[in-house]
């Protein structure tokens, strides 16, 4: 399904529920989606991601752009009902130390409201016209065959992440560090993706070796 991004307001928070899947190809359209539907006046942002099936790492930096801007003492973002593989991708970014993780909205309405709202039911969004997460467009199987165009675009994406990441943290790098930057970690990471088709290619042979042995052994059990 394409991504949508949906709004509602509980207890005085505004609520972005997130749905389908978010890439290179769409997530300029997602934070475009994002920036009509808040407010000037908005301090408390959650991201409700239960129906979010995919995000790469061109969706990370959109929500960097929203943690800054809902950066400060009198404003909360937080992010909740994440997949298992979307939470390992923002887990193994370290963005979870920039925007609160939270299990479900209650939890992060709890945490933006500064009140205890984790015993409340929290309200079923498929009955108001939205698809159940097991219905919405699964990530691409990882046994496919590599896109290497996905892989530069990913890269790219990570590349300007990370340092995106930093300048949050630290302040705005001089333009000659970026770039210099920029340049090696592309090329780094794209010496790390020849070292894994290398060793993509040692696994199909070993595969290949148990399959041929595996084999073997039955055939002389059966002998």
């Amino acid at each position: 399904m394409a991504m949508q991004v949906s709004w509602s307001r509980p207890a005085n928070t505004l609520v972005a529920s997130v749905a389908g899947r978010i890439d290179g190809g769409n997530s300029a359209d997602f934070q475009t989606a994002l920036e009509k539907g808040i407010g000037e006046g908005e301090r408390n942002l959650i991201l409700d991601c239960r129906q979010l099936s995919y995000m790469s790492s061109a969706g990370l930096r959109v929500l960097l752009a929203m943690a800054k801007r809902f950066r400060g003492a009198d404003r909360t973002i937080g992010i909740c009902h994440l997949s298992d593989s979307i939470h390992a991708v923002i887990s193994a970014s370290g963005f979870d130390k920039i925007i609160p993780v939270h299990t479900t909205r209650s939890e992060a309405l709890g945490a933006a409201s500064g009140s205890d709202l984790a015993s409340e039911p929290e309200a079923d969004e498929s009955a108001a016209g939205h698809p159940r997460e097991a219905d919405a467009v699964a990530p691409i199987p990882i046994r496919d065959s590599i896109n290497y165009d996905t892989v530069g675009d990913n890269i790219a994406d990570i590349a300007l992440f990370t340092v995106e990441k930093h300048e949050f943290a630290s302040g705005d790098l001089p333009p000659e560090v970026r770039a210099e930057a920029m340049s090696e970690i592309r090329d780094r990471l794209w010496q790390d993706v020849e070292r894994w088709k290398e060793l993509r290619k040692e696994i199909l042979a070993g595969m290949f070796q148990t399959a041929g042995a595996t084999l073997g052994e039955v055939l002389e059990r059966k002998a």
